[in-house]
């Protein structure tokens, strides 16, 4: 072969390969821009809908088969992967949002997914990010001013997630009259914080211990305000807030109101004051510019003053020993310091949690799979929500008729429950109709772990890395 038919030969070849890579990526394009069938984009859009109204479960029997059939959409792969997050499946979930990105970098639902995702393992930064680049033109716009507005307040940006919020009141359409009122709540008291650092921890601090009373298993510790009131406090990660006081406690503070807040409990929701407390002692611990909540009808157990919700803990890392009756909190930044607390006992494997309004880890009821359950010290005893329950326990159970104003419920005894490769045995639990606290939520979880499981042990909460352990003692 001569030299010149060579050369035309490898400048053919030379043509052809980014040809061909032209070729593949113009045809992987046409696939992501084809119509999906009028049928199957109003089952999309029911998706849409089911996860906006505060039904992911109903959400996720549409969405499951749909990103099955279309393995490559990244709109779909986005929202049935919200789905999931809002029924706790934090990993599944963020797996699709990574290749929904993959196949479309901008794509503003999977920034939304992978924003919320950032947010609950507290790297805000990283969060307000994707945020950003969501709410141009998410399927989920109100869902994603808000996500973004909270990441700018959790970040002490108060006045530019007043500006997100006031976004949302001007640019999306029919918002329900009770999300309308939490957003008019929300700007007036970011209007009122300013520029105000929140739950401010001093740079100085190390380590600290408290120790602690129990009441029908809930943590009580004692704790000062504003330098002169002594108080005792409920423990309660459940709780989302910083701290919940009594208006009573807040009158005799002389604490000026800033705002208020819709709350609520497995029955009913409630409006509450909203103020600021100038610090809070914990042992050696001070935390500066705590926001509070005052609550109209308290019935604080155990004769505490209040709550003191995961806000505050999530400012550090805490190790809750209850054999012991200790609580110990670390600086978070420091992880050595709370290495040093764990041992002698058996400490379990990492466990991941995802900490967005409750903190999420996943455990196995009665020796099935792990599924994702909220771990929660302000419940006495393990709680299923009853439709799961009845599901996956006890079909043919019949659940007592309840008393005005209460929810469904109905006792049981768990088999057994495991978390980070223990199991722990025989628990009193209840089965509880959750429906209304999910629904206001707009989540959907099988249960809440309740402080009775782990008193034979402690708890080490790494809120810096997102993991938990659990360390069994030895003479336990």
């Amino acid at each position: 072969m001569s030299n010149k038919r060579k050369k035309a030969q490898g400048a053919n070849l030379a043509i052809s390969r980014p040809a061909l890579a032209l070729v593949f990526v113009l045809f992987v394009f046409s696939m992501l821009k084809a119509q999906v069938p009028a049928n199957d984009q109003a089952s999309l859009e029911k998706v849409v809908s089911e996860i906006n109204n505060g039904h992911p479960a109903a959400a996720l029997k549409i969405s499951a088969p749909l990103a099955e059939k279309y393995p490559q959409r990244p709109e779909i792969l986005a929202a049935h992967g919200l789905a999931l997050l809002d029924c706790g499946e934090f990993f599944k979930a963020q797996a699709l949002f990574e290749r929904a990105i993959k196949r479309d970098a901008d794509h503003p639902d999977a920034r939304l997914g992978l924003g919320e995702l950032a947010a609950g393992r507290l790297r805000l930064d990283e969060a307000s990010g994707h945020l950003r680049r969501a709410v141009a033109s998410s399927s989920f716009k109100l869902r994603a001013l808000q996500s973004y507005a909270k990441c700018l307040h959790d970040l002490d940006r108060h006045s530019e997630a007043k500006t997100v919020l006031d976004r949302a009141l001007a640019e999306v359409d029919q918002i329900p009259e009770r999300e309308k009122a939490r957003i008019v709540n929300s700007i007036k008291i970011f209007a009122a914080l300013g520029n105000t650092l929140l739950f401010q921890i001093p740079d100085s601090f190390k380590t600290t211990s408290v120790g602690f009373s129990t009441h029908e298993n809930n943590i009580i510790i004692p704790a000062e305000l504003n330098g002169r009131e002594s108080v005792k406090f409920q423990v309660d990660l459940g709780m989302p807030g910083g701290l919940a006081i009594s208006q009573a406690l807040a009158e005799k503070l002389g604490l000026k109101i800033i705002g208020e807040e819709m709350g609520g409990n497995v029955a009913r929701e409630y409006t509450m004051k909203v103020g600021l407390i100038d610090s809070l002692r914990l042992g050696d611990l001070v935390v500066r510019n705590v926001l509070v909540h005052f609550m109209p009808e308290p019935k604080f157990v155990g004769g505490s003053d209040g709550n003191l919700g995961k806000v505050i803990f999530q400012k550090t890392n805490m190790s809750i020993d209850y054999p012991q009756s200790r609580l110990f909190l670390f600086n978070r930044d420091e992880p050595g310091l709370q290495s040093k607390r764990m041992g002698p006992g058996k400490v379990s494997k990492a466990i991941p949690f995802w900490n967005k309004s409750h903190i999420l880890v996943f455990a196995g009821i009665n020796d099935m799979e792990p599924t994702p359950m909220i771990f929660d010290t302000g419940a006495s005893v393990p709680v299923l929500n009853l439709e799961y329950y009845l599901e996956h326990i006890d079909p043919n159970a019949q659940v007592p008729v309840p008393k005005e104003g209460q929810p469904k419920a109905l006792p049981f005894t768990m088999k057994s429950l495991s978390i980070g490769g223990f199991t722990f045995k025989q628990a009193f639990s209840v089965a509880i109709d959750l429906s209304f606290l999910f629904e206001t939520g707009k989540m959907h979880y099988p249960g809440i772990i309740g402080a009775s499981v782990l008193q034979a042990a402690t708890i080490h909460f790494n809120f810096a890395d997102s993991v938990m352990f659990i360390e069994k003692k030895p003479d336990l």
